[in-house]
């Protein structure tokens, strides 16, 4: 069973604050809109089965201010369906992952037949990255996927770490896959994107897609560069004709360019998520572990805590994430968003006014 946050169908009654789920609390960018009014003759008929234009845009934007590489850009119908069909590869023999990280990877190689190692992070290092730990699982032909910044402790790899990394792997005839879902929030976290290593590494792919920096988890739009063609052409291959919509593509031509959209995310995070956290940090019963995204791991004391946590916020009718589906974490483990000031703040105050 697929386990995520932002399950908000599973309850009736009013609407819920939905914390369970990572996603830009600015929600879809007006320019998105307005272009979806001013092309809805393009959903009279098919787009681009090789989607050109989509293509053409999403490298301009990951090489902005550049001379464009010899990359392979691969789309998905959100990075979940690149990380099931990149796993297919013949030349991937098993995957490394580290754990507690995003559910889908383990199961996505499962269900291409492949051998998967969970690696466990040690709670008592705050789930820091260990990339060492890795080392001695991975061989000729694994792929070893990384979440970063990773869900759901939120803790970022530096591109100092993971570049000799890189570089380990390479000569041992593996493979890399970062995903970078949460990567674009901050500054701080963007300047370590591994997406200049990728034309020089065959051995790199990175993932990426619209559903948390730009609002749009209903529309389904991931992508993933390569500089590895015989890769990308087998993932392209797995593919079923049509797989991003007509929504995708027009949505393509315009949020990558949207930098008043990209500034504004920017700001309220690198403003609001410290006013966050210090809300957090005062709550007695928990403890909140280091990271730099938008969310933030937390423990309570004891598992009857955190049973009255969720329980509690539900009945205020805000929705957190509990650790299930998450490798590597207890039942005392919880997830919260980082969402706007009104309702963060709102938050707080619920906590404080339960006693929790």
């Amino acid at each position: 069973m697929n386990i995520h946050g932002g399950n908000i169908w599973d309850f009736e009654g009013p609407p819920l604050l939905d914390y369970s789920s990572n996603i830009n609390p600015f929600g879809v960018p007006d320019s998105f809109q307005r272009a979806l009014l001013q092309h809805m003759e393009e959903f009279t008929r098919y787009p681009d089965l090789q989607y050109r234009e989509v293509k053409r845009s999403v490298r301009q934007y990951l090489y902005a201010g550049g001379a464009e590489p010899d990359v392979s850009v691969i789309l998905g119908n959100g990075s979940a369906e690149i990380f099931y069909k990149a796993m297919t590869w013949s030349s991937i023999m098993d995957v490394v992952i580290s754990v507690p990280t995003f559910n889908e990877y383990a199961r996505a190689a499962s269900f291409a037949g492949k051998p998967c190692t969970a690696v466990p992070l040690k709670e008592e290092e705050e789930f820091r990255p260990n990339l060492s730990a890795l080392l001695p699982y991975i061989k000729n032909g694994t792929l070893c996927l990384l979440c970063n910044p990773n869900n759901p402790t939120g803790q970022l790899l530096l591109g100092s770490e993971l570049r000799p990394f890189l570089d380990e792997l390479q000569r041992k005839g593996a493979y890399l896959m970062v995903d970078e879902c949460f990567i674009e929030f901050s500054r701080q976290s963007l300047a370590q994107s591994m997406v200049e290593a990728v034309p020089s590494h065959p051995n790199l792919m990175v993932v990426r897609a619209a559903t948390k920096f730009f609002g749009m988890p209903g529309l389904r739009l991931g992508y993933g560069i390569t500089s590895n063609t015989a890769w990308a052409q087998e993932l392209e291959a797995q593919m079923e004709p049509w797989h991003i919509n007509a929504a995708a593509v027009v949505a393509s031509r315009c949020i990558f360019q949207d930098l008043s959209y990209m500034e504004k995310t920017r700001r309220w995070f690198e403003t609001e998520r410290p006013t966050f956290l210090s809300g957090l940090l005062q709550w007695d019963s928990v403890h909140v572990y280091p990271g730099h995204a938008c969310f933030f791991l937390l423990r309570a004391v004891d598992t009857a805590r955190a049973e009255d946590i969720y329980t509690e916020l539900l009945q205020e009718g805000i929705l957190i994430r509990r650790a299930e589906g998450f490798e590597n974490l207890s039942a005392r483990h919880f997830r919260v968003a980082l969402k706007d000031a009104r309702s963060n703040a709102h938050f707080i105050r619920t906590i404080q006014k339960r006693g929790l």
